[in-house]
This record gives C-alpha cells, sequence and structure tokens, in this order.
C-alpha cells in the first residue's frame, strides 16, 4: 500500500525541491566530461562532433536522474545513466592503441543494449512479457555476437584503427570478411525492427494513462534504432577509415540526443499535467460530494473503476460514499494508496485503484492534493451522516425496547385478568337462575372474548410469538398461511444472534405483505445465505413487477430500517418479470 501524506504549508518542501533540481545538473556536467576525456585525441579536428557528443552524453545522464528522482521509471533511469557512461568510455578507441579500440567496440554494443533495455522500462518497474526478455536476449546474441565476429574476421587495419593494436583476428580471406560482415550488417537491421516491433506492441498493452503518453517516445526510439543500424553499415565494410569509424559513432550519438530529449518533453508533459490537475478537478467536482470527487479522480487517472473510501475516526471503520462500509481490504489485484494530511493521527481517506495507476505515484499524489479540501468536506458531511443514523439506530432500539415492554405487559397484566373476569362471569352464569341476569352475563362474556381476542393480537403484532417458539422458519411460515400465500423457504443460515433475527423477521414480514398487497404473485421464495461479515436476505416473487420505492408504500420502511440497521437494500423489478429484493445485514455488534 502506498502512502501519501498531504504537506499543508507547514513544513517547508523549497530545500528538497532545490536539491531534485540541481542533481541532473551536476551529474549532466559530471558525465558530460568524460567523452572529452575518452576521445580527446580526436577531438582537435572535430570540434562539432565534441560537442555533439558531449550534449548527448549529458543529456542522456541528466535524463536518467530526473527519472531516478522522479519515480515511476527508475529502472530507465539508472539504465540510461549506464548507457551514459558506456557511450563515453567507447570513445577510448581514439586513442588507437594497446586495448583501447577493442573496449570501445565491445562498450559500444553493450552501450546500445543497455540503453534498448531502458527505453522498454520506461513506465514500468519490471518487464511486461515475453517479448521485452526476448529482444534483450536477442540484442545480446545480434551485438556481442556480432562484435565478436568483427573481431575475429577483420584486422583492425581494414577498419581504420592501427596494426599493432591488440586485436584476435582469425587472418580471413577478404571474401570471407565481407561476407560475414554483412550478415552482421542484416541482423543489426532485424534487431532494430524488432525493437520497432515490440515498442509497438507494448505500447498496445499499456495501460490507458500511459498510451498517449508513450507515443512520442515509441517515435522517436524506434526512428533512432533504424537510423542506428543504417549508420552502423558502412563501419562494418572492410576498408573503413579510422576517422569513417570515428564518425559513424559520433553520428550514432548525435542522433541518440532524440532520445533524453523525448524522455524530458514526456517529464515536463507529465508536470504540465500534474500542475494543471487542480483546475481540471475544480472544473469536474463543482460543489464537492463524494460521487463527484470519485468522478473527477477517474476522469484525470483514467481509471473507471476507482473508489474512495473514507475513514470515519467514531466507528473506526472505512465508509463509501454511498453508506456502504468496508469490512476487508481490497484483493491483492487492486492498488490502494492512503491519503492523510501532515501532522494527522488519522488517514483522511483511502484510494482504491489499478495498480498500474500506481506507478504514477507523483500523478496520483498530485491529484488526491489537489482535491484535498473536497476530500475534508466529505468527510465531515460523512461523519455527520454516521452520527445521524447512529441516533436513528437508537430510535430504533428504544422502539423495539418499547414493544417488548409493551408486550410484556399485555401478557402479564391485562390479559390475565381478562381471562379471570372471563372465568368469573362464566361461573356467575351457572349459579344465577333469573333469565334476564343469565342473558346480561352472557353478553358481557362475549365482550371480554372479544377484548381477550384484541389484546391478543396486539401482543403478537409487538413481539411475535411464533418467533419466540418456532423461530425465524417456523414465523414466516405462519405469516404465510396467514396471508394465504404459497412460500418456498431455503435457510442457508439456521443460527442467529436473537436481535438480527428479530430485525430480519420484522423485514421479511413486511416484505411478505408488500408481495400480497401488490405483486399479484402466485408464490414467492425467501432465501436466506451468509457472506463473510454480513448476512443476505433474498425475497423473490412470480408476481407483475414494477416496484419502486415511494413515500407511504411498505417498501420506504424496509429501506429505512435498513439503512438504520447499516444494511444494504436492493430492489430488482422489472415490469412483467417479477420481484427480487435483496437485504444485506452486517454482524456488527450494534447489530447483534
Amino acid at each position: 500500500m502506498l502512502r501519501i501524506e498531504y504537506h499543508d504549508g507547514r513544513r517547508d518542501a523549497a530545500a528538497p525541491q532545490w536539491r531534485t533540481a540541481a542533481t541532473p545538473i551536476v551529474v549532466a556536467l559530471l558525465v558530460g566530461q568524460l567523452p572529452l576525456i575518452a576521445g580527446r585525441p580526436f577531438w582537435a579536428d572535430h570540434a562539432v562532433l565534441a560537442v555533439l557528443t558531449v550534449l548527448m552524453a549529458a543529456l542522456l545522464a541528466a535524463a536518467g536522474a530526473v527519472l531516478m528522482l522522479g519515480g515511476g521509471s527508475r529502472k530507465t533511469g539508472v539504465a540510461l545513466i549506464i548507457a551514459a557512461l558506456l557511450y563515453s568510455a567507447a570513445w577510448a578507441g581514439a586513442w588507437n592503441r594497446g586495448w583501447w579500440p577493442l573496449i570501445g567496440e565491445y562498450t559500444q554494443s553493450v552501450f546500445f543494449i543497455v540503453l534498448g533495455v531502458g527505453i522498454l522500462l520506461h513506465g514500468r518497474p519490471r518487464f511486461a512479457g515475453r517479448l521485452e526478455w526476448a529482444w534483450t536476449w536477442l540484442a545480446v546474441v545480434v551485438l556481442i555476437g556480432a562484435q565478436t565476429s568483427s573481431v575475429l574476421v577483420v584486422r583492425p587495419e581494414q577498419i581504420g584503427y592501427a596494426a599493432d593494436v591488440v586485436w584476435p583476428d582469425l587472418r580471413v580471406s577478404r571474401s570471407v570478411a565481407d561476407g560475414w560482415l554483412l550478415v552482421a550488417a542484416v541482423s543489426y537491421a532485424v534487431l532494430a525492427i524488432c525493437f520497432v516491433a515490440v515498442l509497438v506492441v507494448r505500447r498496445r498493452d499499456l495501460p490507458r494513462l500511459d498510451r498517449h503518453r508513450s507515443l512520442p517516445l515509441v517515435v522517436v526510439s524506434g526512428v533512432f534504432a533504424v537510423a542506428s543500424a543504417v549508420v552502423q553499415y558502412p563501419v562494418t565494410e572492410v576498408g573503413t577509415s579510422f576517422e569513417g569509424t570515428m564518425l559513424a559513432r559520433g553520428a550514432q550519438g548525435a542522433m541518440a540526443v532524440i532520445v533524453p530529449l523525448a524522455l524530458f518533453a514526456s517529464a515536463v508533459r507529465a508536470r504540465w499535467s500534474e500542475e494543471m490537475l487542480a483546475v481540471q478537478l475544480n472544473r469536474l467536482i463543482g460543489p464537492p460530494t463524494p460521487q463527484s470527487v470519485e468522478a473527477g479522480l477517474r476522469t484525470v487517472l483514467q481509471d473507471p473503476t476507482l473508489r474512495i473510501w473514507y475513514w470515519l475516526p467514531e466507528i473506526r471503520l472505512y465508509v463509501a460514499g454511498e453508506g456502504d462500509i468496508r469490512f476487508a481490504p481490497p484483493s491483492d489485484d487492486r492498488g490502494l494508496v492512503e491519503f492523510r494530511v501532515t501532522g494527522s493521527a488519522e488517514p483522511l481517506v483511502q484510494c482504491e485503484l489499478d495498480p498500474a495507476v500506481l506507478t504514477h505515484a507523483n500523478l496520483v499524489r498530485a491529484a488526491l492534493a489537489a482535491c484535498v479540501s473536497a476530500l475534508q468536506a466529505n468527510q465531515l458531511q460523512l461523519v455527520a451522516i454516521e452520527r445521524l443514523r447512529a441516533d436513528q439506530y437508537r430510535l430504533v432500539e428504544a422502539e423495539r425496547d418499547g414493544r417488548r415492554k409493551l408486550a410484556r405487559n399485555l401478557h402479564d397484566g391485562v390479559q390475565q385478568l381478562l381471562v379471570a373476569l372471563k372465568f368469573d362471569l362464566a361461573r356467575i352464569a351457572r349459579l344465577s337462575d333469573p333469565d334476564a341476569v343469565r342473558e346480561q352475563i352472557a353478553e358481557s362474556g362475549e365482550r371480554v372474548q372479544s377484548i381477550i381476542a384484541d389484546v391478543r393480537n396486539i401482543a403478537h403484532g409487538a413481539q411475535a410469538p411464533s418467533l419466540l417458539d418456532q423461530g425465524l422458519a417456523g414465523a414466516l411460515e405462519v405469516l404465510a398461511e396467514r396471508h394465504h400465500l404459497p412460500l418456498a423457504l431455503s435457510l442457508g443460515v439456521t443460527e442467529l444472534p436473537g436481535d438480527l433475527e428479530r430485525e430480519l423477521f420484522y423485514v421479511l414480514s413486511e416484505a411478505l405483505t408488500n408481495v400480497v398487497m401488490h405483486a399479484q404473485a402466485s408464490s414467492v421464495r425467501v432465501g436466506l445465505r451468509s457472506e463473510g461479515d454480513t448476512v443476505v436476505a433474498e425475497v423473490v416473487d412470480d408476481g407483475i413487477g414494477g416496484a419502486v420505492v415511494r413515500d407511504g408504500h411498505g417498501l420506504r420502511g424496509i429501506s429505512e430500517r435498513v439503512r438504520a440497521l447499516r444494511g444494504h437494500l436492493e430492489i430488482d423489478s422489472r415490469a412483467g418479470g417479477g420481484t427480487r429484493l435483496t437485504v444485506v445485514l452486517p454482524r456488527t455488534e450494534e447489530t447483534t
């Protein structure tokens, strides 16, 4: 998980920024001097080429330093600095004596390998597939193999070096040397074409955020690869002069300048995008709401799956804008960024997003920082909603306690008194002789019986004795029989805490009543299952469908009760296709 802190002005970040800006300049100045030292004998008559060579090495090293400090392409940055050092060392061949020409030739070959690998790694922490690895091994075989073949079949004086330099050639004939070097030239061209093909395929597989940014680098790198292969061809011909060999090396270096320039342009464009994020997000978000902030971040980061979870300190949980509670961290195939304000002991939000977006940590940091005020406002809003929901839950609890108290009083008090009165009246009716008194007492008994039935109905509605005696399944069956409704039960959960079972009964009984009153259904199915820290109940009927939540209707009462219990209600009701009502309730301490 990536952790990002928002510095809200309480810390001075100027000094680190100055050091960050100075580092590439220092690296460029140091590396830029190396080609002058390595190729000093050749620069006396080639001042313009010397300037281009110094510029190429310095820019390449500076681009590598920028990428290393900027993050997201650190390995590319390391590769570019190494490539700049290798290119500088390749000019050692200009001394034209001892081991230096041999070292220069092999160093030049390794330079192309390292530069190609660095370009393929740009924007990624590692190779994404077999194509990149295949090209890397092909480059090692072709460049090192072609260089070795050149050393073995060509004499040093045939390509401009002195005859007495260290050079282990096999003294083969001119025709064999020409044929072998032609094969080497063709292999260079094939390698360059393969490099372009890998760049094109790689760009197609890049995330959308990287795809449009990578086009300039793909074009520039492809042009450089092909042009380098073309320039290399005359060097592979027997009879090339020493000056021709050095000029070809200088031409390749001059062309390589476009690679760091393209990288600089890409970095500047990325930085400009970061600076413009605040303006773009303010336009996209408008009045801050959890939904508008999430939509704005999805747009600027080009991640349609992005989701924002707000930390609510009072319940110690992360909550989404629509009220969903996250009971577990996201799966391993999702990226996670924790964002907090400097000095705060608690996080502000966690951002769940595509892992590919995390390779642009600076862009993610800039996007979250640009909407920090909106995130803080939304967090305060959700805290207020959570407090209101807690108050609503306490009201539900108070209502539930009142029902229990009423049921107990009716059962243990009034009902017992009325039963006793009925027995007394019945006894009086049997013992009295006058017909008029007997008739009056009989009528009183009937009235008392009616009162008892009413009291029992009230008590059953408040406490549901069938739920206590027969459990949730039995209580639902009794309810269905009362409504003459065919019911199919599929209860995958048999044991539930008492409070949760009671709340489910009230919700499901209201749902069944709603089916009887509005659905015109011939059958209904009730299912119950457990999913992690939640309990999922479904009521499915084959009625007329078209059910919606409206004020004054049963679904509104179900929706409010479920929300008060921190649950979630889903309704799938197409006209003529029946209705599926899904209730998700958490197994939290407050519910159970």
